[in-house]
């Protein structure tokens, strides 16, 4: 390479060092501007996000019995979701096409209450609300009301409107009372951006999957682990029991007298969507059993992109409550007065009557605690529709509601009578017994003859206790039996109560035929299977009478109870000495008397 050759490749590389310094320092001008002049913008922008809060339901907690079983629990179940801050520029009508196609084919349902009826054939719609539905009514009526339509609107009015408002024209009329009522229960539920949409309830597996691996092109759209109310032992007890339900419409919102509009629940923390409890011990202890709900956070960033998700509260488990109850022993009790009821039924069943209901009430005798409370005709509380309808009305807890008393009511005239000193009282029974014009029959019309009074109560003389309590008076009966709990209320827990029954009143029994009959537990007396249970359960604790019990607390883990309800210490009713006496009769009863049969 010669001199001149030398120079110009020197002059070309000084050139190309140079335009590539200037290059460089047009970089380092435009970093040093970024970062320096309007650093404080950019980093503004790229931390300028929104976080979107959304409830966690927490587990609702167990119903169990005295030993701890399981009676009313929660189980796992999976909820399809849209999340409207997740689903972007998605056409939400496209979407919800797709997500019905999908449900249909795996034979699932999803939450459509509006009640209209798919068009027939000249595209005319009907309301589906049923005439005898008292519900029903009231939904259509609120179904009116939110539209802001007369009362007097038909089923073409409605969707008239839901197509107008939803811009739903371009579609066929399937489809167009299809969306509607999705877009009708979307406004109920408030959709929007910190509210999701429960579109199905407890869908299958096949539908999870189905949803999970095809995610990409269901944007917005979840599946959420829930919790549903399942009755592992529903046949224990369940009009005790009660159950749980969606919050309605009337719950959620209430209006008074004055037109003033709240909304109790939601202040509360429940969202529209939430189950509660709407009946028995699940609505009772719906404070106790719901627990504390969750919180998940959602970021996105000012130009719409999911930064983060996080759990920023942890749902807490509802506490679990413990009946008195033993579900084994309850299922016993159960099987026996089915079968006693089947028998009574054959044996005594003539002209078409029949047996066909009953009670039972068995408690601890010590602690008044409930062990069993049977009701028959029972009812499945997962189908409560099928018990409406039921001419037998399995919802009656016949064991809290009062019937005539008849011959168990002669142990409480008798210990009165021991007490009084005619414990050897005899009567001489020809089959009846006359009160001033009334003659009061015996049920062996030929008469028991001579008979003392273990001998009246093994056969259950009517006679013998008319003559009986005319030595006592019925006062003193009656003031015994007032101790023991008839003719009062009792409180099982809050809503749950047992009636009164009725007594005679000391008017009533200063009338010699009403405290004849009163003698053998006839007459104005009315009492339920429960107070019955109280009155032996008082005989057989030596004559000290306890309080009925059902709730035996509230517990965290299920085993150890933190929170006892109260026991009531017992009441001295009849002397140790009568109740020891009356005992020692029963078991002649059972052994060689009427009791045997």
């Amino acid at each position: 390479m010669n001199q001149n050759e030398r120079k110009t490749v020197m002059r070309r590389m000084v050139l190309l060092i140079a335009v590539a310094a200037l290059v460089m320092g047009l970089y380092a001008l435009r970093l040093i501007f970024l970062q320096l002049v309007n650093g404080d913008e950019y980093k503004s922008q790229a931390t300028n996000t929104t976080d979107y809060n959304f409830t966690v339901t927490a587990a609702r907690g167990d119903i169990v019995d005295s030993t701890g079983e399981r009676i009313a629990t929660t189980t796992t179940s999976y909820n399809v979701v849209l999340n409207k801050l997740q689903m972007g520029d998605e056409d939400l009508d496209s979407l919800l096409q797709r997500l019905v196609e999908l449900f249909e084919k795996n034979g699932e349902s999803w939450t459509d209450t509006l009640l209209i009826s798919q068009p027939d054939a000249a595209g005319n719609y009907t309301f589906t609300a049923r005439d005898d539905s008292s519900s029903d009514q009231r939904q259509l009526t609120t179904m009116k009301e939110n539209l802001g339509l007369q009362q007097y609107a038909t089923a073409n009015d409605v969707m008239e409107m839901l197509v107008e408002k939803n811009n739903l024209q371009d579609l066929p009329l399937r489809w167009q009372r299809t969306l509607a009522g999705i877009h009708y229960e979307m406004e109920l539920q408030a959709f929007s951006n910190v509210n999701n949409f429960v579109m199905a309830e407890n869908v299958s597996d096949v539908t999870v999957a189905t949803i999970k691996e095809n995610s990409l092109s269901l944007p917005g759209v979840e599946i959420v682990q829930t919790s549903t109310r399942s009755y592992e032992q529903g046949d224990i007890v369940p009009a005790v029991l009660g159950r749980v339900g969606k919050i309605t419409a009337e719950k959620w919102k209430v209006t008074d007298e004055n037109g003033q509009t709240t909304y109790p629940l939601r202040e509360k923390g429940y969202n529209m969507n939430d189950m509660i409890g709407v009946s028995g011990l699940e609505a009772v202890y719906e404070d106790e059993l719901r627990g504390k709900d969750g919180v998940e956070t959602i970021t996105r960033s000012s130009d719409g992109v999911i930064v983060g998700t996080a759990m920023t509260t942890v749902p807490e488990p509802g506490h679990t409550v413990q009946l008195t109850v033993n579900s084994d022993f309850q299922k016993a009790v159960e099987q026996a007065l089915g079968k006693n009821i089947d028998m009574i039924s054959r044996a005594y069943g003539t002209d078409g009557a029949r047996a066909n209901a009953g009670a039972v009430v068995v408690l601890d005798v010590h602690t008044g605690e409930i062990r069993a409370m049977a009701s028959l005709p029972s009812y499945d509380p997962t189908n409560v529709a099928a018990a409406l309808e039921d001419p037998d009305s399995p919802l009656i807890n016949r064991a809290l509601l009062p019937y005539s008393v008849g011959s168990t009511f002669k142990v409480l005239v008798a210990a009165t009578a021991i007490e009084q000193g005619y414990a050897d009282h005899t009567h001489d029974c020809p089959g009846y017994i006359q009160v001033e014009d009334v003659i009061f029959h015996c049920h062996n019309l030929a008469g028991h003859g001579l008979l003392n009074m273990t001998q009246a109560l093994e056969k259950s003389c009517n006679p013998y206790f008319v003559s009986l309590i005319q030595l006592t008076g019925g006062e003193s009966v009656a003031a015994k039996a007032a101790a023991i709990g008839f003719g009062s209320p009792l409180e099982l827990a809050d809503g749950i109560t047992a009636s009164a029954g009725r007594l005679p009143t000391y008017e009533e029994l200063a009338v010699p035929g009403q405290t004849a009959n009163f003698g053998f537990g006839q007459g104005y007396l009315v009492a339920t299977p429960l107070q019955i249970a109280q009155l032996m359960a008082t005989v057989a604790n030596d004559g000290a009478a306890v309080t009925p019990k059902l709730i035996a607390g509230y517990t965290e883990d299920g085993q150890t109870i933190s929170e006892y309800t109260p026991t009531y210490s017992p009441r001295q009713v009849i002397r140790e000495s009568a109740a020891l006496q009356v005992q020692q009769m029963m078991i002649q009863v059972v052994e060689e008397g009427s009791g045997t049969k």
